[in-house]
């Protein structure tokens, strides 16, 4: 009978040791692609919610942004600030294309092309106008986590 139990014992450690097995697996499994294209979700998601702060966040500390029409901001804190201005008098509902094969990795770093296509209220005029952009972003890879290192766009408009 103990030699049951031991052998059941056993049984069920390997089962649970598969289980985990699968688990880190799939964790794993979350490919560095699909991380970048997380970041660009979260992107997407904190600039609908016009959050400055949220957005400033996800670049690296000497981040280039490049927008269309507009001067080269460098560093986190200009960026940031660029954004709470554009919020106070735009409210931005954009949806983006993200394309995996349009996502290249390369050790810590990576770029990604995207496309938006949306509307953006201006609040001065009170008037809804479309908004569709193309969009490179480089990233790095920040204590293992993917942060924003260069973004331009234009209007493909």
């Amino acid at each position: 009978m103990k030699l049951l139990r031991n052998v059941g014992s056993r049984v069920w450690l390997g089962l649970i040791l598969l289980l985990l097995s699968l688990v880190v697996a799939l964790a794993d499994g979350h490919s560095e692609k699909d991380k970048i294209a997380d970041v660009l979700r979260r992107y997407e998601s904190l600039v609908n919610q016009s959050y400055a702060n949220g957005v400033g966040s996800l670049y690296v500390d000497d981040a280039i942004l490049i927008p269309d029409r507009f001067a080269a901001f460098s560093g986190k804190a200009a960026i940031t600030g660029f954004y709470a201005l554009a919020f106070d008098a735009l409210t931005i509902n954009l949806q983006f294309a993200i394309n995996p094969d349009d996502i290249v990795v390369s050790g810590n770093t990576a770029y990604a092309t995207t496309t938006s296509t949306g509307t953006r209220f201006i609040k001065q005029t009170n008037q809804t106008v479309p908004e569709i952009n193309r969009e490179l972003w480089v990233f790095e890879r920040v204590g293992g986590d993917w942060k924003i290192a260069r973004y331009a766009f234009n209007k493909s408009e």
